[in-house]
């Protein structure tokens, strides 16, 4: 074999190995992207909220919210996340929320709902002790 057809085929070679990669792929693969830091209804609630501006906020997705809100800086998500815990904790729903708190404990944003449900919680227990007191 010549130096130039071994040159060449060194070449089919490589660009056979780069179609396989990337944007070469055919349509019809789908490639999949694992969204491992939100749970995945919490992240398509992320996205409806980017896409169509409202989303329906629960207890069990508050939390997550909250962060990705705060990650994104996305005010308006922030601010209705607050004003939800606020409206749970007022009807007396702070437990409720304390589960999906811990499950987004390693987000910097959800130590401050977790503070908040806290400090509520700490001081309704200390008026039931002062309630048993007397």
């Amino acid at each position: 074999m010549s130096m130039e057809a071994a040159d060449q085929e060194k070449k089919n070679k490589k660009s056979k190995k780069n179609a396989t990669v990337g944007i070469g792929r055919s349509l019809s693969q789908r490639l999949i992207i694992p969204v491992k830091k939100y749970d995945s209804e919490v992240f398509r609630m992320l996205v409806q909220f980017i896409h169509c501006g409202s989303v329906n906020i629960t207890e069990e997705t508050v939390a997550g919210l909250y962060g990705a809100a705060s990650q994104f800086e996305l005010r308006d998500l922030c601010n209705a996340c607050l004003d939800f815990v606020e409206r749970c904790i007022k009807v007396g729903r702070a437990e409720k929320l304390l589960f999906s708190t811990r499950w987004y404990s390693q987000h910097k944003a959800t130590k401050i709902l977790f503070d908040k449900i806290y400090s509520v919680l700490d001081r309704r227990h200390i008026a039931r002790l002062e309630e048993t007191r007397v």
